[in-house]
């Protein structure tokens, strides 16, 4: 167990191309569905726009739409459904890689831990959260490119419409720095909270705080991050939570809400403000994100055991070489819940 800067809670608030791919696509992915997901019919979607991220309406369309949260009755049934999807990590990784399903998991699979061997466990945890993580990544990045049209036209001497001083007001205000001036030098230091993690750091780091999604937490929780909180109606208790501590691990309607938390905490707490300035300066530099194992030197205070919990994630982005995800893309096909019917599943494009 490791002790965590939790951060304060965050407010509820290549497309798939037309045409035969994209037929063939949605019915696989509703045969897919049809004959692998279990859900009761009760259980209901819990997607909710306004829990997350807002501007989505606006983007750029890195995402045009979230991803239908998608239920399963095993880890069998979850693996079967990817590689029905052709859904495998070696093909959605490096150069002219194919895009990464988008099918975004409510909850991890009861008995992952059951899967064997171990090697094909891990795969199968990787393949479940990528999908989220790249979702999250691609919503804030949606808002990142916003903010940077709105910042080229006041560099450019052009005024901004209402609409969007009070869009630029209210993120500034969710991003910890409320009240800001809306000019050039403020809105800058506003795109140093407004980007994206490394999906191989994202990864590793869900790894080691869930166990690979077997731990308590990630099970009843849907804690892949071990983010703590100190109140015990919103979180798990440790069992083995020392005397005099009082920190429990906070828990998640879904995975998805797990992984916004985990990137507000990063992109908002002041423990990780040299996190922050070291993204921004490699974004300086080349425009594109730093390495994950780069910035994991930057979350020293992420866990107590600091400098070895660096290392530790640097060994697990090295040995499950997570680097090869990080230019990996989100598909525009949505997944949708286990619950719909084949008509139901959309394409989008």
């Amino acid at each position: 167990m490791t002790q965590h800067v939790s951060e304060p809670s965050p407010p509820r608030p290549e497309v798939a191309s037309p045409g035969s791919r994209a037929s063939a696509r949605r019915w696989l992915i509703a045969g897919a569905l049809g004959i692998l997901l279990a859900t009761p019919a009760s259980v209901p979607a819990v997607f909710d726009p306004d829990a997350a991220l807002t501007g989505r309406a606006e983007a750029s369309g890195l995402l045009a739409d979230p991803p239908s949260p998608v239920h399963v009755a095993s880890a069998e049934r979850l693996a079967r459904l990817f590689d029905r999807l052709g859904y495998r990590l070696e093909a959605v990784a490096g150069e002219a890689a194919d895009p990464v399903p988008a099918v975004e998991l409510v909850a991890l699979p009861g008995d992952l831990s059951d899967v064997a061997p171990v090697d094909r466990r891990k795969h199968l945890f990787i393949r479940a959260v990528l999908p989220i993580v790249l979702s999250a990544n691609a919503a804030i990045l949606d808002e990142r490119a916003r903010l940077q049209r709105d910042l080229a036209r006041l560099n450019a001497g052009a005024a901004l419409t209402a609409d969007d001083r009070e869009w630029l007001a209210g993120l500034a205000e969710r991003h910890g720095l409320p009240g800001v001036t809306l000019d050039a030098d403020s809105l800058g230091a506003l795109l140093d909270r407004v980007d994206a993690v490394p999906v191989s750091l994202a990864i590793a780091q869900a790894i080691l705080e869930s166990g690979w999604g077997t731990s308590r937490f990630a099970q009843a929780g849907n804690a892949l991050f071990g983010q703590w909180t100190w109140d015990d109606a919103s979180g798990i208790v440790p069992a083995a939570r020392a005397a005099g501590r009082n920190h429990s691990v906070r828990a998640f309607d879904s995975l998805a809400d797990s992984a916004r938390a985990y990137l507000f905490n990063l992109n908002t707490h002041p423990a990780y403000a040299g996190f922050r300035e070291a993204r921004a300066a490699a974004r300086a530099r080349s425009g594109e994100l730093p390495s994950g194992s780069a910035l994991a030197g930057k979350l020293t205070r992420y866990s107590e055991r600091g400098g070895a919990y660096i290392e530790e994630i640097r060994a697990v982005i090295r040995q499950n070489r997570l680097q090869a995800l990080d230019d990996a893309t989100l598909d525009g096909v949505r997944v949708a819940d286990a619950g719909s019917s084949p008509s139901e599943v959309e394409v989008d494009g």
